[in-house]
């Protein structure tokens, strides 16, 4: 009788832990000091940069302080049931939705049975549409270089999709270094040759060597 308790207690745990399964990730573009809530999370960091894990999909409150607790913005947020919501408020009269990525989970029942247990979901065509437009508004190369180094970090981005992120910059150099920091990500790697389209003949030959050694 205990076992079998013991396993609708582990199972009821498993479904409340897939049931909020969304996250937000929030970057504030001032800077400054300051307290985030959303949903029944707080947080108080000065990176600026705010991560909300296990949350349940729905309508939620979010409000930023500063240090005296005083309110600079609040809006409400929608999050759906498996995806990552990444916003940035660049002040505090609006918030700039960057995308929304489904995300892969690994079924811990399964997990050492199959190598095939994780599901991997990649970033859909209407959200790498945005991301896109997101990078093609960075005027800095090295900022625009920067946030796609870490949309392509965070989230799954195919071949094809690396190359058209890579066509987004003007100089070689640029292009090439992303190049090569992309590799170590995309889930595809066998399509990575697609990415020579957008490189010169001598990027070509510097981004094979580096696979070679990778």
């Amino acid at each position: 009788m205990k076992k079998y308790t013991f396993l609708l207690v582990a199972f009821a745990c498993y479904f409340q832990a897939v049931k909020a399964s969304s996250e937000f990730y929030l970057k504030i573009n001032v800077s400054g000091y300051y307290k985030v809530k959303f949903a029944d999370q707080q947080q108080i960091t000065s990176t600026n940069e705010f991560r909300f894990h296990g949350l349940n999909a729905g309508t939620w409150t979010l409000t930023v302080s500063n240090e005296a607790d005083q309110p600079l913005f609040t809006t409400a947020v929608a999050l759906s049931e498996g995806y990552r919501m990444v916003a940035e408020l660049n002040n505090f009269s609006n918030i700039q939705l960057i995308g929304s990525f489904q995300m892969a989970h690994q079924s811990w029942y399964l997990d050492g049975y199959s190598s095939n247990t994780q599901v991997i979901a990649t970033v859909d065509d209407y959200t790498f549409g945005m991301i896109k437009d997101h990078l093609s508004s960075y005027s800095n190369t090295e900022n625009k270089l920067r946030t796609a180094k870490e949309i392509t970090k965070n989230n799954r981005l195919t071949s094809q999709q690396v190359t058209e992120i890579c066509g987004l910059f003007k100089y070689e150099s640029t292009r090439l270094e992303y190049a090569k920091y992309a590799y170590n990500y995309v889930i595809d790697k066998g399509l990575y040759f697609l990415i020579y389209s957008v490189l010169s003949y001598s990027s070509d030959d510097e981004l094979r060597d580096y696979i070679a050694n990778h």
